[in-house]
């Protein structure tokens, strides 16, 4: 065994996954039968897992039917099984809560329950990602092989302290996930009290029912966007044409904002050339002018950090002298439903030049607008110091958690009962377990291997010894060795796909079949 393995109680013992349970592989029956889809049978993939938070699943986006189970290396795990993903990603983990079938994409672990704890087994696993990463290998993606997965250590504990175990694991993430959760809500509240923040300052009650409702301060103004500068549209540069594209002027798509918390923006994924510019609707544009998307998605906005352009997926507004451009950009980042409100489209929303044009804004002094900027910018100060010290905290807890699960499987989660020798009578146990199921595994692969191996030859059976002679259903039933359910199963297939097809024998009046 591993000399690096970390301590365990001296009355545990290091084993091997393969030690534990019976380690199945998943399979895809062909998607070119029809027949084998669409049945009874859940079926997951490591796709299923992506977003899947809980311990237990009991179905994916397909099932399978009997016949594709058969046909195919898949294998019906029984509930309480422990899945692995193996590939594209490795390490999504998940309990069977009933029968089911997986792909190729799975390493799957049958457990005698008794000896074993589904549980127990799910959260280890859960602490071995990187180790299942090192021990993987391959050129297109990683994958972890049937014979790694085996050798995975694992530290076997009696199963009453696997279940002890358990229950504490489960009892202090209790707390850690209502941690969590409160958390999150502190993060949703701070962004909303934001927006609250900014929406008050603009007086966004004005902004009802398409209009304009109460009155402003004094001094301030209603103005649209195309009374307070000049707007433009952006374009791309025709993508055959490699001298329309280089590394000389910063070009900016709607998708370069999509992640970004920015204020200011510099450039974007791709840059044009002079001669790009020069061949297409996009115009070189100064600092600080306003970019706003206007479709896929309405209201993303950022201010030019030098000299850009865009592509068409934005309205761009140089604004004119004793207008703040932060003023303005605080604002459309205000009026983001108002915008998509307005906009029209079958395909998409998009917000047109004539609607973004006539956006109303409130303007007030020079002075005050920069005022508005100042008090915006020290909310926003405050509100990104309480969220970094959120995700602070968020990111403590996660590390806690991953602790807790680590010093679980070193024995240090319980006070155990120090029971010497108990774990290694366990090891025999696990042993005569998985031997019973390991022999009616074999049987059923062996019947399987026989059903494929028949679903194979029917074909050539036919052709080898009718060609493309007529012959009755009966014929065949010597000729091909199968049982009836088998050939029927396996005959109808080949009708429904066109390899058999039914004849009219005008002598004997009867149905005959040919290869077609």
């Amino acid at each position: 065994m591993n000399s690096k393995l970390k301590n365990i109680p001296k009355y545990w013992e290091w084993v091997t996954l393969d030690d534990i349970g019976i380690i199945v592989s998943g399979g895809t029956p062909s998607t070119k039968e029809p027949e084998f889809w669409n049945g009874e049978i859940p079926w997951i993939t490591p796709a299923d897992l992506s977003d899947h938070n809980e311990i237990y699943i009991s179905k994916g986006s397909r099932n399978i039917s009997q016949a594709g189970l058969e046909y195919s290396s898949a294998h019906l795990l029984p509930a309480n099984s422990v899945v692995f993903s193996s590939r594209a990603p490795i390490g999504y983990v998940a309990i069977t809560k009933n029968e089911l079938a997986t792909n190729q994409g799975f390493k799957n672990l049958v457990l005698p329950n008794e000896l074993v704890n589904p549980k127990y087994v799910y959260y280890y696993l859960k602490t071995i990602k990187e180790l299942a990463e090192n021990l993987a290998s391959g050129t297109t993606f990683l994958e972890l092989s049937t014979t790694k997965f085996r050798q995975i250590p694992f530290p076997l504990a009696p199963i009453e302290e696997q279940n002890l175990i358990v229950e504490k694991i489960e009892e202090v993430l209790s707390y850690i996930n209502e941690s969590l959760n409160q958390i999150n809500k502190s993060l949703i509240k701070t962004e909303l009290y934001l927006r609250k923040c900014i929406y008050n300052i603009f007086k966004g009650s004005l902004l009802q029912n398409d209009y304009l409702l109460n009155e402003l301060p004094n001094e301030w103004e209603w103005k649209t966007l195309d009374e307070i500068g000049k707007i433009y549209n952006g374009g791309t540069p025709k993508t055959e044409i490699k001298e329309y594209w280089g590394d000389e002027i910063a070009w900016i798509t709607p998708s370069d904002l999509s992640n970004s918390k920015e204020k200011y923006i510099s450039k974007g994924k791709k840059s044009i050339t002079k001669l790009g510019l020069d061949n297409s609707s996009t115009k070189k544009l100064p600092k600080e002018t306003i970019i706003f998307s206007t479709r896929a998605p309405i209201g993303y906005v950022a201010i030019a950090k030098n000299e850009l352009t865009i592509n068409q997926g934005f309205k761009a507004i140089v604004v004119n002298e004793k207008i703040n451009s932060s003023y303005i950009y605080y604002y459309l980042k205000s009026i983001n439903e108002y915008a998509n409100k307005i906009a029209s489209g079958t395909t998409f929303l998009e917000l047109s030049m004539e609607k973004f044009k006539s956006i109303p804004i409130p303007i007030p002094p020079f002075e005050e607008q920069n005022q508005i900027v100042i008090q915006i910018e020290n909310i926003l100060e405050d509100t990104n110091n309480l969220t970094n010290e959120l995700h602070l905290q968020k990111m403590k807890i996660v590390n806690s958690k991953e602790k807790i699960l680590q010093e679980a499987f070193q024995g240090k989660l319980i006070i155990g009962n120090n029971k010497s020798n108990s774990v290694k009578s366990y090891v025999e146990k696990l042993k005569t377990e998985n031997d019973k199921y390991l022999f009616n595994h074999l049987k059923t692969y062996k019947i399987k291997r026989s059903v494929r191996r028949e679903r194979k030859n029917l074909l050539n059976i036919l052709a080898l010894n009718f060609n493309n002679n007529s012959f009755y259903f009966e014929d065949i039933i010597q000729k091909s060795g199968m049982s009836i359910d088998a050939l029927e199963e396996e005959f109808n297939s080949l009708m429904k796909n066109g390899k058999i097809s039914k004849i009219y024998d005008k002598k004997s009046k009867s149905i005959k079949f040919k290869i077609s």
